[in-house]
């Protein structure tokens, strides 16, 4: 692919026709495998007259030969969850990469159940090594909440239904340190189904400007072994259609104990606060398992009721 040997090209960073030393070799390496592109890299040096050696001055040189294989190509998954208290649910994912530009990832989730979501994402760079990148976010959850009157029984028992779309761009620093700002809007409605006559349904139509930063240094992003990430979202609306700010913190880090055992921790900070905060942005404490979808809202807490606790701080700051 030529907008491949292009990235390998720019990445090696090498003055060629040079002697390297194997270090320098290894670095270039590694600097074309921190892209990301690649799931698979391998190198070689081809020796003087032997065959795939390069020519210079007519003259036959030893030659550096990179084997490369695509990372995370197209894919489909599907999957099934069962727990006592959202019982069933059917998964599926499709992930098509470079959709539009070259290393792009578009991605489709869906989830079916007392938990249903249909979301579309895109995340692309201009140009692989570009330090800019766009991302674009469309979809509709509904998710069960909650709201407690004491810590013995709920009062309310209502669907959370949001139907929204962001779009973000930003700067990309050192292939691990992502930013992004952008607008969003968004259409929220809370549904009593199990409530006093008098809890009527909730909505609010609201536009806000959202802001994030995300650093990951993990080794993998399935069950990593060590390496850290970090998720900081901000978001603002200063009354189209509701009043609030926002702001989240998850960080996560894997700490490798032997070759085979790592331990993982977290830890997270919410805040949400304004005169008209919408449901979407109110975060909820409790139980040993929470909503799938949400992940800066929902929080677990042994010894409490599902959701017990809703977070949310009123008045202007």
């Amino acid at each position: 692919d030529g907008q491949a040997e292009a990235l390998i090209r720019r990445r090696l960073k090498l003055e060629l026709p040079a002697a390297l030393s194997a270090e320098e070799v290894e670095q270039a390496v590694q600097r074309v495998y921190a892209t990301g592109v690649f799931a698979l890299l391998t190198y070689r040096v081809v020796g003087a007259g032997e065959d795939g050696a390069a020519t210079v001055g007519g003259r036959s040189v030893p030659t550096l030969v990179l084997d490369v294989r695509p990372s995370n190509g197209d894919r489909v998954g599907f999957g099934f969850r069962y727990d006592d208290h959202y019982n069933a649910a059917l998964l599926f994912t499709l992930r098509l990469r470079d959709v539009g530009l070259f290393g792009s990832t578009s991605q489709v989730d869906v989830r079916l159940g007392e938990q249903t979501q249909l979301r579309a994402s895109y995340f692309g760079r201009f140009g692989v090594e570009a330090p800019l990148a766009a991302a674009a976010v469309a979809g509709y959850s509904s998710v069960p909440v909650q709201v407690f009157a004491g810590r013995d029984r709920a009062s309310v028992s209502a669907a959370l239904e949001v139907l929204d779309a962001r779009a973000f761009a930003g700067p990309i620093l050192f292939n691990t340190v992502i930013t992004g700002v952008g607008p969003g809007v968004a259409h929220v409605r809370a549904s009593p189904e199990v409530a006093p006559d008098s809890v009527e349904t909730t909505r609010w139509t609201y536009g806000a400007l959202s802001a994030f930063a995300a650093v990951d240094t993990r080794d993998r992003v399935a069950f990593p072994s060590r390496g850290a990430r970090l998720l900081a979202t901000a978001a603002w609306s200063p009354g189209a259609g509701a009043s609030f700010r926002h702001v989240t913190v998850n960080a996560e880090r894997w700490i490798p104990l032997s070759p085979a055992v790592s331990l993982g921790t977290r830890v997270a900070a919410t805040r949400a606060w304004g005169d008209d905060v919408p449901l979407d942005h109110v975060s909820f404490v409790g139980g040993d398992i929470v909503p799938a979808l949400g992940a800066n809202q929902f929080f677990a807490l042994y010894g409490a009721e599902a959701l017990e606790l809703g977070l949310i701080s009123a008045g202007p700051s």
